[in-house]
């Protein structure tokens, strides 16, 4: 759910934007399933970062124990954040959307 990302210099429009347009969409198409449980209403599932979810299913399918992984990343709020929900050590690198100031802005 990025509202951006980073692709050359340019920030550009990333999935985020779009969630309330595709839960829009399915609430016009299938009206019966307004205001049901998730995976059977309407409301879009994060499946990706930050969801530690994703992180554990991979572990899984490939015998990874997450408490000896790390996570690498140049998001905070997103790599790295999940490294941690997941139950990982997190290393941030400086070559993507956030830099050392973001640090204490969103920590």
């Amino acid at each position: 759910d990025d509202a951006a990302d980073r692709v050359g210099k340019w920030l550009l429009p990333g999935n985020g934007p779009l969630l309330k347009s595709v839960e829009a969409a399915c609430a016009a198409s299938a009206p019966a399933r307004v205001g049901r449980e998730n995976p059977f209403g309407t409301e879009a599932v994060v499946l990706g970062k930050p969801n530690p979810a994703y992180a554990r299913l991979i572990a899984e399918w490939n015998g990874i124990d997450l408490e000896r992984a790390v996570m690498v990343g140049d998001r905070l709020d997103t790599d790295i954040l999940m490294g941690k929900m997941a139950g990982m050590r997190s290393l941030f690198v400086l070559s993507g959307v956030d830099g050392l100031g973001q640090i204490t802005e969103k920590h």
